[in-house]
């Protein structure tokens, strides 16, 4: 049995708040320069650091806001970006499977960008997200004779400032429509909306 269903009513003005995005940019960010010692399960290393493979995966990675100073042409927003990942040694003077160790590291750093400053009464709400990341190259130093692993660590940010607006627009009261079922059900369902209609 198919639903009578209620006729769209005429457009009226509705107040709502939404979010205007302000800032809306995006930004390489590079690891100044990320060395970690080996872990105690790499060694001794069964040959030079130059004939060690290091294969790096990033596991995860995050960016968060810690805080906006203002500067002159707008504020000096501060992310912090957070990178784990897997490390693993290989011996390339033999073949597979030639792992010598693997392990996890995590690294943090921050990036600053400046954005739009906004007046004392909007709110600014600031957020980053990581959208493509990168691991490598690696390779084992020694430094200060600690046997050490060095790599280039570089994400992609997205960078946003958002701030809530109320905006006056013409709008009709959302109506449902007949949904479509897979079988055919005894219940007759009301044709009056159950949400009241906007006013």
């Amino acid at each position: 049995m198919s639903v009578a269903l209620p006729q769209q009513q005429q457009p009226v003005p509705v107040c709502i708040e939404v979010l205007q995005v302000v800032d809306n940019c995006v930004q390489q960010s590079e690891h100044p320069g990320f060395c970690v010692a080996l872990p105690a399960a790499c060694l001794p290393l069964p040959v030079t650091p130059d004939l060690v493979d290091v294969v790096c995966t990033i596991t995860s990675a995050t960016c968060t806001f810690l805080g906006a100073v203002p500067v002159s042409g707008g504020v000096n927003a501060t992310f912090q970006v957070t990178v784990t990942m897997n490390i693993e040694l290989l011996n390339s003077t033999i073949p597979p499977p030639n792992t010598i160790c693997t392990f996890t590291e995590t690294t943090s750093w921050t990036q600053t960008v400046l954005l739009t400053q906004l007046p004392p009464n909007r709110q600014a709400l600031r957020q980053c997200a990581v959208t493509d990341f990168q691991c490598g190259p690696c390779a084992v130093f020694l430094i200060d004779s600690t046997p050490s692993v060095c790599c280039e660590i570089d994400v992609c940010l997205e960078i946003q400032t958002k701030t809530p607006v109320k905006i006056l627009v013409e709008a009709s009261p959302c109506v449902p429509i007949e949904c479509p079922l897979k079988v055919p059900s005894p219940l007759e369902c009301p044709t009056t909306p159950y949400l009241p209609p906007l006013t």
